[in-house]
């Protein structure tokens, strides 16, 4: 039973691991945003431009701030679970 919750445990935590390079990550959402706000600030003036690229910039701190929470959760729930396999285990 500690194995397998362990297995469920890694797997979860692996899969967050399988991403682009950084590097690619951040010139794709570049393109995205610049395409994006152009699309949206046409006709609108540099400040317009400028706002929609700054917005952007914020909204993605936050979901950056908001996955590394769900990390931490993941994490302590992992470690919860890998101590009652534990404790389960000294039961006899």
């Amino acid at each position: 039973m500690l194995r397998l919750l362990t297995i469920v445990a890694l797997s979860a935590t692996l899969a967050g691991c399988v991403t682009e390079s950084t590097g690619a990550a951040a010139a794709r959402m570049e393109a995205q945003d610049d395409a994006s706000c152009q699309k949206l600030s046409a006709g609108k003036g540099a400040d317009a431009y400028q706002r929609c690229r700054q917005n952007l910039m914020v909204y993605r701190h936050e979901a950056m701030a908001e996955r590394a929470e769900r990390r931490r959760q993941i994490d302590r729930a992992g470690d919860a679970m890998q101590e009652a396999g534990a404790a389960l285990q000294n039961i006899r």
